[in-house]
């Protein structure tokens, strides 16, 4: 069999320069890793370990926020659900004129529907744990309940027969359809008659 070799290849001279010319790359290449080596040889072990778990921590960290982010979101979304009494003094607020002094027309504790079913403790009880929802979700959340505390501090007076200021009962008649549909719309459209799991929106 005839082997035919290329014109351009090497002859033994230049072969001997390519090798030199590889080795010394590679000492240099070694020479780096070595001097990389020595450059952070100096960082004791408690320290690298300590980074090593700060990391760890940090991930651990994040994940747990997440998960107590979800859970808080949860329970407002629940509690939000059950104010059902927002849509009932809606109901008797459209039902009746508007409250006023000329006529001796003042609501009434009767027309007033139980504090406790427009419930506000998840939220009141995680003031300081609204940091952990995303920002958007914070506006919406407490611009609204901002709102239903102070009228349910109406409704709870006129309940009590305490005496209001008709601009406060006005107010109310006023304003309380709007909230209702706030709620009705806070986590977009028909949210109010989904199930209570999770979805991609939380």
């Amino acid at each position: 069999m005839t082997y035919y070799y290329s014109s351009t290849a090497l002859n033994p001279c230049k072969m001997d320069l390519l090798i030199q010319a590889v080795n010394e790359t590679a000492g240099a290449n070694s020479s780096n890793f070595e001097s990389l080596a020595d450059s952070i040889a100096w960082i004791p072990n408690w320290l690298r370990i300590a980074v090593t778990v700060l990391s760890g921590g940090l991930a651990t960290y994040l994940v747990r926020q997440q998960v107590e982010r979800k859970k808080l979101l949860r329970a407002l979304k629940s509690e939000i659900r059950g104010m059902s009494g927002i849509e009932t003094c809606k109901d008797t607020m459209n039902a009746r004129g508007k409250p006023s002094a000329s006529t001796e027309d003042y609501l009434k504790p009767k027309e007033m529907p139980p504090t406790e079913s427009i419930p506000t403790l998840v939220f009141e009880s995680n003031v300081d744990n609204i940091g952990l929802l995303k920002p958007n979700d914070i506006q919406k959340i407490v611009g609204f309940y901002t709102k239903v505390l102070n009228y349910k501090g109406i409704i709870s007076s006129v309940r009590s027969g305490d005496s209001i200021p008709e601009v406060d009962q006005n107010e109310l008649w006023d304003e309380i359809e709007d909230l209702a549909d706030d709620r009705n719309s806070l986590f977009g459209e028909g949210w109010l008659d989904e199930c209570s799991t999770e979805n991609s929106r939380d």
